[in-house]
């Protein structure tokens, strides 16, 4: 029998570059259903980047969105099915305050145990 988890992580974005939002643990798929970017502070560029651990490539979600003061980015109504290790990474290109939130459904496989 498999074992479900939800979790919502989130981060804040203060310093130029890229930040890891949620990793997919091992022994488990993670179903991604709701990513929010919002800008709470100056004007910024953000990407969101998918991250395959099995290609060694990231894939981009949403490149180079500008977003002023205030601005968001919400992408729900379909979902992303993450595999071990997997990962959502954010880059921003401005010293600001970018807050990034995902909810997740782990899905962890039978007698295996969480990372």
């Amino acid at each position: 029998m498999s074992e479900v988890r939800e979790i919502s992580k989130i981060i804040a974005c203060t310093t130029i570059g890229t930040h890891n939002l949620y990793t997919c643990p091992l022994n488990c798929r993670a179903r991604i259903p709701l990513v929010f970017i919002t800008n709470a502070g100056g004007n910024n560029t953000v990407t969101l980047k998918w991250y395959r651990k099995v290609q060694n490539l990231s894939f981009f979600i949403q490149g180079g969105k500008n977003l002023g003061l205030g601005e968001s980015i919400q992408f729900s109504g379909a979902y992303i099915v993450l595999e071990p290790e997997d990962r959502l990474d954010v880059a921003i290109t401005a010293v600001g305050i970018v807050d990034v939130l995902c909810t997740a459904e782990e899905i962890f496989t039978a007698n295996k145990t969480r990372a």
